[in-house]
């Protein structure tokens, strides 16, 4: 059976190999390690010795432990559970963006307990008016059925924000008519008033 600490040596020199590569431009931005990742794949395929691409398990678990796990997983959980839906972003993409944080948050791998997480997080993440009608109305059981109700009901909005608007583009005109009918009407009046006074004055 080989010696446990018979690694260490070719662990210490991974370290110092990764710790002297030129890195990718940033540490995962957007916080998908994977992503980068692969970016420091490339860096590594140009720089690292052979002997150490030769054993890229061992330089993966160098990489991974030098990332906080248990913190990066907590910091992205705490920004799922604040999202919101974005001005200007689609029912599908917000979902989708929902579904990356608690991918990357792995708070369990249990599918029920991630999608009534990601159905709470979806709707409560909506504009107030959405998030009423989706709570109170038919039991929602997949996040696709909450993206279909809630673009549905943006839909309505907005035709209905599209009949206003054309609804006061018209009301000038509207107005103006009525004035026009109210003039009439009064130069009737006053034409028939004049009439009855000159019947009256020559009878």
């Amino acid at each position: 059976m080989a010696d446990a600490t018979s690694d260490k040596p070719q662990m210490d020199n991974v370290q110092a190999t990764v710790f002297s590569l030129r890195l990718p431009s940033s540490w995962y931005p957007d916080g998908d390690f994977k992503r980068w990742l692969l970016h420091f794949e490339v860096c590594a395929a140009s720089e690292c010795p052979t002997a150490v691409k030769s054993n890229y398990k061992l330089l993966v678990g160098t990489l991974k432990s030098k990332r906080n796990l248990k913190t990066f997983q907590v910091a992205t959980f705490h920004e799922f559970q604040r999202v919101t839906l974005m001005a200007g972003e689609s029912m599908r993409s917000f979902a989708h963006r929902l579904q990356l944080l608690l991918d990357r948050a792995c708070v369990t791998e249990d599918k029920m307990t991630n999608t009534t997480l990601l159905l709470r997080r979806f709707i409560s993440g909506l504009p107030k008016n959405y998030s009423r009608q989706l709570m109170t109305g038919a039991e929602i059981k997949s996040l696709d059925e909450a993206v279909d109700r809630a673009q549905l009901l943006a839909s309505v909005d907005s035709h209905l924000d599209t009949q206003t608007m054309a609804t006061t583009h018209e009301m000038p005109s509207l107005m103006e008519e009525m004035k026009q009918k109210i003039d009439n009407s009064a130069d009737r009046l006053d034409q028939t008033a004049i009439h009855n006074q000159a019947h009256g004055a020559a009878v």
